[in-house]
């Protein structure tokens, strides 16, 4: 293995190359919601928070949205699982804008508007242009859209197929793209037939993912070539602001890499898989597998695959790389707030938690 893709070193030589601090490891939960059974969770995805401070969670498996305070105490639900007006086929994405929550709904290919106290306010359909499904609409400043297009997976088209797609649509109608980033999904298949087929996590990461700090900003992170990239959204245009070069180079995934995938996926699926197997897999091990928007300025880049048992992350802003977090075992950060990382943990039951931890002050 690459010594640079093992723990804590890579994150030591940061801090002597570019002269950024090494954040003190949190330890000691804030608070854990999920323990009890009255707010229970089955799945948890998109978590951001309001202009009041409330903590938005989506629980895609029970496809609605939980309402919870600053303190991590429960307030209420919204929608449920149904076909209805407020009423969601999944939870794909939640934006906040002043006391408004509106609810993705990529399933049903529509968005749920609420208040905070749980009134409904409207359901409406998604517009959508040629054959890809819209993943995400996010409002953004002058009328514009940031939307993404949902991955999807062609067997033969090799690593073309599972592509997300973020794009801005301004209010004039004029569209700008800004990445295809692909999935960490591995696409399989009989070598010597058409089916059967299949697709499977590989553990080498996502491609790269996107934040917004603002309602006039994009940040997307490439984990392929290994930078951060602003974009400033206007009216008459997307502008391309920066980038910021990663401390760390991606490895290109090896035929051991993709031999211990074969026997992964052979050990799950004993007995049921042809003997001669064709996987399509990503390219490389990625070095930006997630982002998420700081209210201190920037964002925060997962630098480290979903296989490592620590997350890693790098706190980026515009002039270069300001921070660097590992973060304790088993812990997946979805949130960053001016004084909390919240993320899901679950339990050796597999019972899935929010767990909030003090953020450290700044360097």
């Amino acid at each position: 293995m690459d010594m640079l893709r093992q723990p804590k070193t890579w994150m030591m030589l940061l801090g002597v190359i570019f002269g950024s601090r090494v954040e003190a490891q949190p330890s000691v939960p804030v608070w854990i919601v999920g323990e009890d059974p009255a707010v229970w969770f089955e799945s948890i995805g998109d978590v951001t928070s309001a202009a009041d401070g409330s903590i938005l969670v989506a629980d895609p498996a029970a496809a609605r949205v939980a309402v919870l305070s600053a303190e991590g105490e429960f307030m209420r639900w919204l929608g449920r699982s149904g076909q209805g007006p407020g009423e969601f086929g999944s939870v794909s994405g939640i934006v906040s804008r002043g006391d408004t929550v509106t609810v993705f709904d990529a399933a049903l290919q529509r968005t749920a508007s609420f208040l905070l106290d749980g009134t409904h306010l409207e359901t409406r359909r998604v517009s959508q242009r040629g054959s890809r499904r819209v993943g995400l609409v996010l409002p953004m400043a002058g009328g514009a859209e940031l939307r993404t297009t949902l991955s999807q997976f062609v067997r033969g088209q090799g690593e073309h197929a599972p592509m997300e797609t973020i794009y801005v649509e301004r209010g004039t109608g004029a569209v700008d793209s800004l990445a295809s980033i692909r999935t960490s999904g591995a696409m399989w298949g009989n070598r010597d037939a058409e089916v059967p087929w299949g697709v499977m996590e590989s553990g080498f990461g996502k491609a790269g993912d996107w934040a917004t700090p603002d309602d006039s900003t994009v940040v997307i992170a490439d984990g392929y070539l290994a930078r951060v990239v602003w974009f400033r959204v206007r009216s008459g245009a997307v502008v391309r602001l920066t980038e910021v070069e990663l401390p760390r180079a991606p490895s290109t995934v090896t035929p051991s890499d993709l031999e211990a995938l074969e026997d992964s996926l052979r050990a799950r699926r004993s007995g049921t898989l042809p003997r001669r197997l064709d996987i399509q897999a990503p390219p490389f091990w990625s070095v930006a597998t997630g982002a998420l928007a700081d209210p201190r300025g920037g964002v925060w880049v997962r630098v480290s695959p979903p296989s490592e048992e620590r997350e890693e992350w790098l706190a980026v802003v515009e002039s270069g790389v300001r921070d660097s977090l590992e973060l304790p075992p088993g812990f997946e950060l979805r949130l960053v707030t001016d004084g909390l990382l919240v993320g899901r943990s679950a339990d050796s039951l597999d019972v899935v938690r929010l767990v909030a931890y003090r953020r450290g002050g700044e360097g």
